[in-house]
């Protein structure tokens, strides 16, 4: 059976849950063939017949949906473009549960099932393909230097999703049964069709933010409307090929039984600030409550979080976290959805509380680690102390920087645990500690065992290709990400910010100029004589 390829998707939404009353308000897709490769993009903006939500986010107002088709005027084009193919996303559940509850209000049921467990989800398999990552796509997409323009616009997303996507199947080629496994998978789900009965919508739904008139719109098949925006979503480019060196060394091959989806491979608080509300009212009568119009701060630490080696359930939790925080906001409806996510995740509220304060910890360790904190930065860092529970001397430890500068470091300086840290330092209040730049490697790093991976970054003034047959000759691997694992990044210019430099300096992974790679590969040449 030919593998269909894949449709990666992402949705932009009025809400963070689905069972009260969040809709889809712009879907994005981005179809690869077998390989990883662009062959079709989609977008449309989808009316929500209801208020929109968080403006701020997402971006879109009433004018931009104002005449914009229903979800029940572009579902049948939607299966359309999802059947046959490997549904993918990154934190594929929030996709699947808006997917299922929107199926769910025409009768219909979506195969992904609202856990996602349909789906291919790039957050699930970043500790495989690269390990010490965060879960945030910006984060995941930092190792393979692909910059997030745009975020939570759905094409921006899913555009960025299917390179992350793209490098994985580079990466993964030695599980390449695997991958076939969720191609064979894919073409037996059952999609719905134009044929397949289906309840009309609740007279509710009939006319919404935009007031679209269902006489414009065929049922299931109405055209595909953008977002209005000046400057497009770039154009797709694949992630630079590496050559055939590119096997998954040290990845667990995936088991994949047919019959299933095959298993992976291993009380409200507000932050002060300028409020920008939407115009519409909410049809159902619920109150739009207010959140900070610049909420980048936040955003910005819940995108840099490190992995906090959690399983499969707090991961999900915590995702739903960031979600949540990123906009600088927690509502009473984003807390009570939190609670509810707990409950189907079997998560007690003991378990909560640790998960709570372990997020925390990470995230003040963060902060600290890339910003000076402007007073209104601090307040928002309190703010969402209180709305974790965080106890108010763990809570007032944090917002000291000495906390983390003062903290002792093991014999063998690896890095504390962020938990710890805040745990163990209730009582280090002091003065402001100066700020540590990172610094870059020494020319002289070396020597490279061979099979050391290596990866390359910027606009190389020799030719990607030739530096690749020169690390090949001398035994390394070219990899298209920066991991844990890799030994060693090549830059153009060692000064620039590409999100390759800025995880080797996170991971301490040297980081050399182009010029002085032939002065790395010969001292490992003489330490290999040597031997």
């Amino acid at each position: 059976m030919a593998h269909g390829g894949y449709a990666v998707i992402d949705v932009e939404t009025t809400g963070l849950w689905p069972g009260r009353h969040h809709r889809i308000i712009e879907i994005g897709i981005v179809h690869l063939d077998a390989d990883g490769e662009v062959e079709a993009t989609f977008e449309t903006v989808v009316d929500p017949s209801r208020d929109l939500g968080p403006i701020h986010v997402h971006g879109l107002r009433s004018a931009d949906v104002r005449g914009a088709p229903r979800f029940e005027h572009v579902v049948d084009d939607l299966c359309d473009r999802l059947r046959g193919r490997v549904v993918v996303a990154h934190n594929a559940r929030f996709e699947a549960q808006f997917l299922a509850a929107e199926f769910e209000r025409l009768g219909l049921e979506s195969p992904l099932g609202p856990d996602g467990a349909g789906a291919l989800c790039t957050m699930k398999l970043a500790p495989t393909y690269l390990p010490g990552a965060g879960r945030t796509l910006a984060d995941c997409c930092a190792a393979i230097d692909v910059d997030l323009t745009d975020a939570h616009e759905s094409l921006a997303d899913a555009t960025a999703t299917a390179r992350l996507l793209s490098a994985y199947l580079r990466m993964g080629d030695a599980q390449s049964s695997w991958w076939r496994e969720w191609g064979r998978y894919a073409a037996l789900q059952q999609w719905p069709t134009a044929e397949t009965p289906r309840t009309p919508p609740h007279p509710r739904f009939a006319g919404g933010a935009g007031g679209a008139d269902d006489g414009a719109h065929g049922p299931g098949r109405a055209a595909w409307r953008s977002r209005r925006r000046v400057a497009r979503t770039p154009e797709f480019a694949p992630v630079p090929s590496a050559g055939a060196v590119l096997s998954a060394s040290g990845a667990v091959p995936p088991a994949a039984p047919s019959a299933v989806p095959p298993a992976g491979p291993t009380g409200s608080a507000h932050l002060t600030g300028p409020v920008d509300l939407d115009l519409d009212r909410d049809v159902f009568g619920l109150t739009v409550e207010p959140a900070p119009a610049e909420p980048r701060f936040l955003e910005r630490a819940t995108e840099l979080l490190p992995q906090l080696h959690l399983d499969r359930r707090q991961n999900q939790y915590a995702a739903m976290l960031d979600k949540a925080l990123s906009d600088g906001y927690l509502s009473r409806d984003e807390a009570d959805n939190l609670a509810t996510l707990a409950v189907e995740l079997d998560l007690d509220e003991p378990a909560r509380e640790v998960l709570h304060d372990r997020y925390f910890a990470s995230l003040v360790s963060t902060v600290w680690a890339h910003d000076v904190l402007s007073d209104d930065e601090r307040r928002q860092v309190d703010a969402v102390a209180e709305m974790l529970g965080i106890a108010p001397h763990r809570r007032d430890a944090a917002l000291v920087p000495s906390v983390l500068e003062r903290a002792p470091r093991p014999a063998d300086d690896d890095e504390l645990d962020e938990f710890d840290v805040i745990e163990g330092l209730d009582e280090s209040l002091g003065a402001v500690a100066e700020t540590r730049a990172p610094t870059l490697a020494r020319p002289d790093v070396g020597p490279l065992a061979p099979g050391a991976r290596v990866a390359l970054t910027g606009s190389l003034s020799q030719g990607r290709d030739v530096l690749v047959r020169s690390l090949e000759r001398a035994g390394l691997v070219v990899w298209p990400a920066v991991t844990t694992e890799t030994s060693l990044v090549v830059a153009a210019d060692v000064a620039c910010s590409s999100g390759k430099v800025r995880k080797a300096l996170s991971y301490g992974v040297p980081v050399v100029d182009e010029t002085q790679l032939p002065f790395v590969l010969a001292r490992s040449r003489r330490s290999r004589t040597a031997a």
